[in-house]
């Protein structure tokens, strides 16, 4: 039987009589360093709507992954996870080495070679040596990353305060660039500091939390140490009203 019945799917917000577990932070994502007796977080989520966002995790594991610090615990494993994922000569048998070709293909198009940095390069994304002539960048897209932080964050609603992000609401991500000030960045986790906590799901992953005066929930999450977002939930008659980010 599933675990969830006769409820809601926390991301189209459909009423269905089985759902799926939808792990919020994805398995496969959690660094060997994660305690073996941590519960890894689910939320109701209906079928289609798994899977479609498992994809869009998928995607962006293989193009976040890779540049993940092996020697830090709060990534341990995940680079070298992903690059079996992609190395053909990891593969079991020809079949496979022809979807790791194809998936290296892909990848290598949405590569852009420049010598111009641009400033929007995401918060601890910029190449460790910018002296460097000639950067290779992959520049993501609003496709991948929206929803991917959405579904974060409405799993996190779900989880920490047992509720749905309804249509009355709108959830608001941000991707700040590495040229971002250092006082504009402790603004925001002074807001964390004053009214709100941490919440850690083993090393990979770190939740911080608040809300202010008009109900508006802010989030700061970290992935391995390195992928980092922000994003508030509020009210649609409120949006563009709030100063949080």
């Amino acid at each position: 039987m599933p675990k969830f019945s006769n409820q809601y799917c926390i991301h189209c917000l459909g009423y269905f009589k089985e759902l799926t577990e939808d792990h919020i932070f994805p398995v496969s994502w959690y660094p060997d360093s994660t305690p073996e007796n941590l519960e890894k977080w689910t939320a109701p989520s209906c079928e289609e709507c798994n899977q479609k966002l498992g994809k869009i995790e998928s995607e962006i594991c293989l193009r976040v992954g890779p540049a993940t610090n092996p020697s830090d615990s709060a990534a341990s494993g995940i680079a070298e996870s992903t690059m079996r994922r992609i190395k053909p000569d990891l593969a079991r048998d020809s079949r496979s080495k022809g979807r790791k070709i194809a998936e290296l293909k892909k990848l290598f198009k949405e590569f852009v070679v420049t010598t111009n940095l641009p400033p929007a390069i995401m918060k601890n994304f910029g190449p460790s040596n910018k002296s460097t002539r000639y950067h290779i960048l992959f520049l993501p897209y609003d496709k991948l990353l929206d929803p991917f932080a959405e579904k974060i964050i409405r799993g996190l609603e779900y989880k920490l305060y047992n509720r749905f992000v309804t249509r009355d609401k709108i959830i608001r991500p941000v991707y700040l660039p590495d040229s971002t000030h250092f006082n504009e960045i402790e603004q925001l986790k002074e807001i964390i500091k004053q009214n709100g906590k941490e919440t850690n799901r083993g090393p990979g992953f770190i939740i911080e939390h608040a809300h202010d005066k008009h109900g508006t929930f802010l989030y700061h999450i970290t992935i391995w140490g390195k992928f980092k977002f922000w994003a508030d939930v509020t009210s649609k008659h409120l949006e563009g009203g709030s100063n949080q980010i």
